[in-house]
């Protein structure tokens, strides 16, 4: 049996050791990063309680099964609190209206009047409220609203014609209320957030669906909760929320999606899959070939070192790395670094400042039919990358080819700034923890050699050999673009032809980068150089290292 003062620093310890995995999965289970803090909180707690007064055998087990139970509790606790909104008043208890109320008399009238309620404008809504189910006086809302008296009884004169013309209408129903889109997946080019919560607010069936429809066609609140034949209030709030991070941008009265969204249909997978194919085949045996041939490896040796003086591991980073624009650009600060394209749209002009100070474009990939048989062709599923984080003078780039598995899941980028600024410390020749060495060790940056601890990823110093390695990739890229440039400009335009003029200038940012920056790309492009021979199969051990690399300036 522990000891008091034992049980609370392995309480601590404890909580140290969770703290991360709950947060997360509170993030994913609340959708709000509000919620998701007074929830994984509340987990700890308890468990710190927990372990400060008894033995737990199974420390995962109980851990998870305290995170499970909170949560369910938080569902319950939420959907019991009242909201003020039309929705939870009993029309019966409206009746002292009676120049609103007094002539629906019937069941089926009073039913359809409190959905109605709901169309009203926030304004309407909240006057209604306060007039009818709050008795207050129209003096009295005035003040509150900080509006005119008059305007609080022009609003309540209009309540009454609105409510009766959205009565006598049919409202719309659309296939999306019973198939509703769904997002595979979210992509990011430019800064990752850190809190995620960009991504975060995309997380809820309800945003899914808001966004998709609003992508091709500007709509207002209630369009869209007609289409979803789902309550305006619920939309109203999800918009809010979209808004505030600049995925939804307001047009007019209405509101238009403001991130791409890639949808397959199977003419534009076949036209990928054949495109693909004839320009992978040439470019990535042209970028190893030059990068191998050139000399550069040689000339520039004091540049770079690669675990176990292991060449083929050295060339699973430096091809794939070549193939990245977004290297030159990252040690830069230059974001607009196109190949083939006679005037280039800098990525300043077309990216979106979010709500927490980040730069960057998203796109969201919708899960259909043609969408899952190219996920399992290409094995793209869990794909990622590439990735790029630096702090102060260190940057690691990488990628996570199908083949290496790295699994690169979301509680990888948690930690990031840690990441680096250990890193960065180990560069400096100073002595970590053990606990620090084991932490990167975890996520595959360094590894044990024998007695020793030492990076099992290649490093370079970014100077003269990663400007020579992404000169000849460029030059490969041109001249093969070049080559099939029919073949690209149709596939370019089959891919424009769906996009809406708004985000237009987005996709054409991001098709300049196509065979650099592209993750397809190297995807394909790892399989024909296993293919070929040039690249050698790698042992479990290296699989997770390679393909990534630490950059010191």
């Amino acid at each position: 049996m522990k000891q008091k003062s034992e049980k609370e620093q392995y309480a601590k310890k404890t909580i140290s050791k969770y703290m991360q995995k709950i947060y997360s999965y509170a993030v994913r289970h609340t959708g709000s990063l509000d919620d998701a803090e007074d929830v994984s909180q509340e987990i700890l707690l308890k468990i710190y309680r927990a372990v400060c007064v008894k033995d737990i055998g199974n420390m995962d087990a109980f851990v998870w099964r305290v995170a499970k139970n909170t949560l369910a509790n938080f569902y319950r606790d939420k959907s019991s609190q009242k909201i003020v909104t039309l929705e939870n008043v009993n029309p019966m208890e409206l009746q002292d209206g009676t120049d609103i109320l007094g002539d629906f008399v019937h069941k089926e009238e009073l039913e359809r009047l409190q959905n109605e309620i709901a169309y009203l404008s926030k304004r309407q809504r909240e006057i209604l409220i306060a007039y009818y189910y709050d008795k207050k006086k129209q003096t009295e809302i005035a003040e509150e609203i900080g509006i005119p008296l008059g305007t609080v009884k022009w609003y309540l004169s209009n309540i009454k014609t609105d409510l009766k013309r959205g009565m006598d209408k049919m409202r719309n129903v659309n296939e999306l209320k019973f198939n509703p889109v769904r997002f595979s997946s979210v992509n990011l080019c430019g800064d990752v957030s850190r809190s995620g919560c960009a991504m975060d607010m995309m997380n809820t069936a309800l945003a899914q669906n808001i966004i998709y429809l609003t992508y091709h066609n500007d709509m207002s609140v209630n369009e869209i909760a007609d289409t979803l034949n789902v309550s305006p209030v619920y939309v109203e709030s999800e918009i809010e929320r979209l808004e505030d991070n600049s995925i939804i941008v307001k047009v007019g009265k209405k509101y238009g999606a403001n991130i791409l969204i890639n949808e397959a249909w199977d003419e534009l997978m076949e036209k990928m899959y054949f495109l693909f194919d004839l320009v992978t085949e040439n470019l990535a045996s042209l970028i190893f070939d030059e990068i191998k041939n050139s000399g550069i490896l040689d000339k520039y040796k004091e540049e770079y070192t690669v675990p176990d003086k292991d060449e083929n591991f050295l060339m699973w980073t430096l091809v794939f790395l070549a193939m990245d624009t977004s290297v030159l650009e990252s040690l830069s600060g230059k974001k607009n670094r196109g190949i083939n394209t006679n005037s280039p749209i800098t990525f300043e002009e077309v990216s979106t400042e979010r709500a927490d100070g980040r730069t960057n474009i998203l796109s969201a990939v919708i899960d259909n039919e043609s969408m899952r048989r190219h996920i399992k062709k290409t094995q793209m599923d869990g794909f990622n990358g590439p990735i790029w984080n630096g702090m102060n003078d260190i940057y690691v780039w990488l990628i996570d080819l199908p083949y290496l598995n790295k699994e690169i899941k979301e509680e990888w980028f948690i930690g990031l700034e840690r990441d680096m600024r250990l890193l960065q410390r180990h560069h400096n020749g100073e002595k970590l923890h053990k606990d620090d060495y084991a932490y990167l060790i975890a996520k595959n940056y360094m590894k044990k050699n024998k007695d020793r601890i030492e990076l099992a990823m290649v490093t370079l110093k970014g100077g003269k050999l990663i400007e020579e390695i992404m000169s000849l990739a460029d030059k490969c890229t041109t001249e093969v673009m070049l080559k099939y440039e029919k073949e690209i400009k149709e596939y370019k335009e089959m891919i424009l032809s769906r996009d809406p003029d708004r985000v237009k200038r987005q996709r054409m940012y991001l098709q300049q980068k196509m065979f650099r920056t592209d993750g397809m790309f190297m995807n394909m492009a790892h399989k024909k150089l296993i293919e070929n021979g040039r690249l050698k199969p790698l042992s479990d051990e290296q699989k997770k290292s390679a393909a990534m690399v630490m950059i010191y300036k």
